[in-house]
């Protein structure tokens, strides 16, 4: 159970499937959303705010190319 994550990105790591794109791209928007949006919980972030923190997290959450 501790190294299933590890696994995962090993076996999904290295394909360029096109739908496996469509998912790291679907992350992105996705995490912009969830930032930009009031929710019950906590208050809508800047968009600006949330640009910046997409493109720090490139390269370590997100696809930089993708980020771009």
């Amino acid at each position: 159970m501790k190294s299933h994550t590890q696994m995962g990105a090993e076996i999904l790591g290295s394909d360029s499937s096109v739908l496996l794109n469509l998912a790291r791209i679907v992350a992105i928007v996705d995490t912009f959303n969830t930032l930009t949006m009031t929710r019950p919980y906590k208050h809508a972030w800047l968009v600006a705010d949330a640009i910046n923190l997409l493109k720090k997290e490139a390269g370590s959450h997100f696809e930089p190319e993708l980020v771009k």
